[in-house]
């Protein structure tokens, strides 16, 4: 197991993707290259990244959130907490779109 504790890892990925879907903007493609630049060769190695973006896009969905969710249980991995840290990304990857959406469709409706 890595030196790191689970609470730091997660509060990592937390905070990690509650920042991309604050400010990943540019469609999902511009999101996944932000996290190949942020987290390539951190979380996992460029030709892995490579591989399962290849792998995630050929699958229904959306491209953005699914590589989300991959790299945050990739991480959790190594505190022996993939799901944990997979479900935490998914949250906190939505929560600003889910809000602004919200929030604009209060506003709408008075």
């Amino acid at each position: 197991m890595n030196s790191q504790s689970k609470k730091t890892v997660l509060r990592e990925v937390g905070l990690y993707f509650l920042k991309l879907g604050s400010t990943g903007f540019g469609g999902p493609l511009a999101v996944v290259a932000q996290m190949e630049q942020d987290l390539g060769d951190q979380w996992i190695p460029k030709k892995d990244f490579s591989q399962v973006f290849s792998a995630i896009k050929t699958m229904p969905g959306p491209l953005a959130f699914q590589m989300a969710v991959f790299l945050a249980y990739r991480r959790g991995e190594s505190v022996n907490a993939p799901r944990v840290s997979a479900i935490l990304a998914a949250i906190a990857f939505i929560l600003p779109s889910m809000t602004l959406m919200i929030v604009l469709a209060m506003n709408r409706s008075t």
